[in-house]
């Protein structure tokens, strides 16, 4: 039997208090493999920090050229755009935010071995992806609806 192929092993206790609800039922590569996505989810949420500091310098940046425009016809879309970059700040830093939860939820399971822990690490999971889809179909609509207004406008 090679390293890759699975293992008969059904799930053991791993004989730690569960918080009433037992321990966690659970083999320890389990734990460990939870475990080494610590890394990668930290190396994300920093990304998404970085990224929503510079969408917020770039709004700022926007923002303030509209103020310089001197109400030219310029100065709706400097602020149009420094608000959307706005948003995508608040946005990104929000991501980050949920995915540093969810590194420190995972931390807890591996200290911890609680069930509770994993519990929370898994819904702080799911809320991040759902979020993040809630978010991506939300863009994915909005340019359609772009796309049919500009085309609309265009045959006019």
């Amino acid at each position: 039997m090679s390293a890759h192929e699975p293992q008969n092993v059904g799930p053991i206790d791993l004989g730690y208090d569960g918080g009433g609800r037992g321990g966690i039922v659970a083999d320890e590569r389990c734990v460990q493999a939870l475990s080494g996505t610590r890394p990668w989810i930290m190396v994300w949420a920093v990304l998404m920090f970085l990224g929503g500091g510079l969408f917020a310098i770039g709004s700022l940046g926007l923002i303030i050229m509209a103020g310089v425009s001197g109400g030219g016809g310029d100065m709706p879309m400097f602020l149009g755009i420094g608000v959307g970059y706005f948003i995508g700040a608040a946005i990104y830093i929000l991501l980050g935010v949920m995915l540093i939860r969810y590194f420190a939820a995972i931390g807890r399971t591996v200290r911890n071995r609680q069930t509770d822990d994993l519990y929370a690490a898994l819904n702080a999971q799911k809320n991040f992806w759902r979020l993040a889809a809630i978010i991506l179909i939300t863009f994915i609509v909005l340019y359609f609806v772009v796309v049919a207004l500009a085309i609309a406008f265009t045959a006019l």
